[in-house]
């Protein structure tokens, strides 16, 4: 994961002009039920927010790219959720894991759609409340509003850490758009993480 994780930074810092599809592509894997456990798109946003405070990304290539990532990926679980439905735990790989299964079934029962926007802010509930949502018959256009709302500010809110790090005094002037990311994005990332938490406590999960 380290060394996955180090190599796609170096691709982002070399490659300026496919760094927002990179990071579209590792926010729709992440988003894809079960293979966020193997991607840790989390830690290269992060680390790519790095290359956004130094200048040397455009920040809105990345947040175009992840939160179209994070849009397909989502997407790609609901209807897989709508299609397998209740016997989505019979299917490779759910079958595997259906412990993780039933708590995200358990979550979004309990929670609804503000169980899909602060799964989000979860890794384990980031990878399968999204397929819950389908297999349960929540509404497609609902669904979509609240993937896309929670992705618009999830994205911003994981590059914010690594950029404020990341911009030291020769770089002050390279991007005024970073105290109003930090001031958003950071509270937003706090508060969904310890919201998803605290709701799937209540779940038991």
């Amino acid at each position: 994961m380290t060394d996955f994780a180090a190599a796609a930074e170096t691709f982002i810092r070399e490659h300026h002009v496919w760094a927002g599809v990179l990071v579209g592509l590792l926010t729709f894997a992440e988003s894809l039920a079960f293979v966020s456990f193997f991607v840790p798109a989390t830690a290269i946003l992060i680390a790519a927010g790095g290359l956004v405070g130094a200048g040397m990304v455009p920040l809105l290539d990345l947040v175009v790219g992840g939160v179209a990532g994070c849009l397909v990926g989502d997407t790609v679980s609901y209807w897989l959720g709508r299609r397998l439905g209740p016997h989505a735990d019979r299917v490779w790989p759910f079958r595997t894991r259906p412990e993780m299964l039933a708590k995200g079934n358990a979550f979004f029962a309990r929670h609804g759609w503000w169980g899909v926007f602060a799964g989000r802010f979860f890794g384990p509930l980031r990878a399968v409340v999204p397929l819950s949502a389908g297999i349960m018959g929540m509404r497609h256009g609902l669904f979509q509003g609240v993937s896309f709302g929670s992705a618009l500010l999830f994205v911003p809110a994981m590059l914010a850490p690594g950029a404020v790090v990341a911009k030291g005094a020769e770089h002050a002037d390279s991007w005024t758009a970073l105290p109003a990311l930090t001031i958003l994005g950071t509270p937003i990332l706090i508060g969904g993480y310890f919201l998803a938490k605290k709701m799937r406590a209540r779940t038991g999960g």
